[in-house]
């Protein structure tokens, strides 16, 4: 008899802890943190983090808040496991606005990119039989410049090289470009970090730029060659004076 009772006493024992902490977690549930309750209704939980007799500065998550004591009806102290509860419920808040962020990101990269991938209509002028485009340069300097697919560089003039800042040495990467003519001409090799014609831009783009200042050229302030225009699928619109370029992907 006394061990059938010795048994039952055990086992309510075990009962009692076990409801005695479930009853500890429920309580502790809503109980996350240091909570300053204000007069006004309101109440903000975190950690305190300094206080005084007029004020209490709390820590919720995102920054340091203060409050009048004046202000403030009452505050609950949180313990250790309601602090590291509520250090978990931040941590998964942090890492949840990190995941949206990065897919906000990617959706916008996203259309970025096809917005990019779309042809674009850019305006040209005909002078003289030939097509001339408005161009911007590594998005310092305007230049008009001279279509011309059998040209394998952009090449620039003297004064637009002069106006970029490059430094001309005749014994630096001198290449020699024939121009319409026929002539062959001196040029200094540079790599453009930028060239946009009216918004569409292309990166790291081959080009020369002449020595000297060349007569009879009649390219305006430079060509608009094939390192450019190899970016792109194109064709020219010669009715409504177009340039459509698509990017290549």
């Amino acid at each position: 008899m006394r061990a059938i009772m010795g048994s039952i006493s055990a086992k309510s024992m075990r009962f009692k802890l076990i409801l005695g902490t479930f009853i500890f977690l429920f309580v502790i549930k809503d109980s996350w943190a240091d909570t300053v309750y204000l007069k006004n209704g309101r109440s903000i939980e975190g950690f305190i983090k300094s206080e005084d007799e007029d004020s209490v500065s709390l820590d919720i998550g995102l920054g340091i808040v203060g409050f009048r004591k004046s202000d403030i009806d009452k505050i609950y102290r949180s313990n250790q496991i309601e602090s590291a509860l509520l250090r978990q419920k931040w941590e998964k808040q942090r890492i949840g606005r990190i995941r949206k962020q990065e897919e906000e990101s990617r959706i916008e990269a996203a259309k970025a990119k096809a917005e990019s991938l779309k042809p674009k209509e850019v305006k040209v002028s005909r002078q003289s039989g030939h097509i001339f485009v408005q161009t911007r340069i590594n998005d310092e300097v305007s230049a008009e410049m001279l279509l011309d697919t059998g040209a394998s560089f952009v090449l620039l003039s003297n004064e637009i090289g002069r106006r970029l800042g490059v430094d001309k040495d005749k014994k630096k990467s001198i290449v020699k470009m024939q121009v319409a003519d026929g002539r062959q001409v001196n040029a200094q090799y540079v790599l453009l970090e930028s060239l946009k014609v009216q918004g569409v831009e292309a990166k790291k783009v081959d080009a020369a730029v002449l020595l000297d200042d060349v007569s009879g050229i009649n390219f305006k302030d430079g060509l608009l060659g094939m390192s450019f225009l190899k970016n792109f699928n194109f064709k020219i619109d010669q009715v409504n004076n177009r340039l459509i370029l698509e990017r290549l992907e």
